[in-house]
């Protein structure tokens, strides 16, 4: 048996681990009744290294295994997006989602095809009930997300996202205040977003909160000479004038 299981380490990487699992045991039981002596120690200890070669050894291939099946579930959105079978490209990105871990881009293009992009069309439509359900089911797809321990800040702006979007397309008081407790979050956990920031302020503007609204532009102007070292500016131009406009009173 072990003069198999030494042959098969030269033809299979996977029993490795356990060629050297088994030349340790021998070289520690060697020094049975003798004690522990280093000879006996070190035997051990190879043995040791058998035991962690196959456990990194499994790891090594179950991270394989998922790393394909991330690759294969983002391949397969990619050709039913191709195809416009947009269904089957959400399907495919919720594997990919969970294949290798939380996958942050997975989940944002799975949100996006299926709530995000569709949300105007489908309001102008006179859909607003099939526009409010996507989102629902969304928003749970990101909380789900964000259930354990680790809350990725992507995820958080992302959750924020929609919510702001939702507060624009369908206008109720409660979509305001869901968007405006999520973007309070992101404030504490990046409080020199410039793009949050902006986005506070507008929330006010759009709430008729004009003293809320003033001292959020001030904020952001004050973000963005912060990011005077920056190549690019971190607000468009009409944005960069909105805020002006409302500041001077004329907004």
């Amino acid at each position: 048996l072990t003069h198999n299981q030494i042959e098969m380490g030269f033809f299979q990487p996977a029993s490795v681990g356990v060629v050297w699992l088994i030349v340790g045991a021998a070289g520690g039981m060697g020094q049975a009744g003798r004690g522990v002596d280093a000879v006996g120690s070190a035997g051990w200890r190879v043995a040791g290294l058998g035991v962690a070669g196959t456990a990194l050894f499994g790891v090594s291939a179950w991270n394989a295994v998922s790393l394909a099946g991330h690759a294969g579930a983002m391949s397969g959105a990619d050709a039913a997006l191709r195809r416009g079978d947009l269904p089957l490209a959400v399907s495919r990105l919720a594997e990919a989602q969970d294949a290798a871990g939380l996958d942050t881009t997975a989940l944002r293009w799975r949100v996006r095809l299926h709530a995000i992009e569709p949300m105007g069309p489908l309001v102008a439509a006179g859909r607003s009930a099939e526009a409010r359900r996507r989102v629902d089911e969304a928003l749970r797809w990101i909380d789900s997300a964000l259930a354990g321990p680790r809350k990725p800040l992507t995820t958080l702006r992302l959750r924020a996202q929609v919510l702001e979007l939702a507060s624009q397309r369908f206008g109720g008081a409660g979509d305001f205040a869901a968007a405006e407790a999520a973007y309070a979050v992101l404030a504490e956990r990046s409080p020199y977003n410039v793009a949050d920031a902006w986005v506070r302020a507008e929330l006010a503007r759009r709430a008729g909160d004009d003293a809320a609204a003033r001292q959020r532009y001030e904020r952001v102007l004050e973000l963005r000479e912060q990011k005077y070292l920056d190549a690019a500016d971190p607000l468009a131009p009409e944005q960069l004038e909105r805020a002006r406009v409302f500041l001077s009173g004329s907004g």
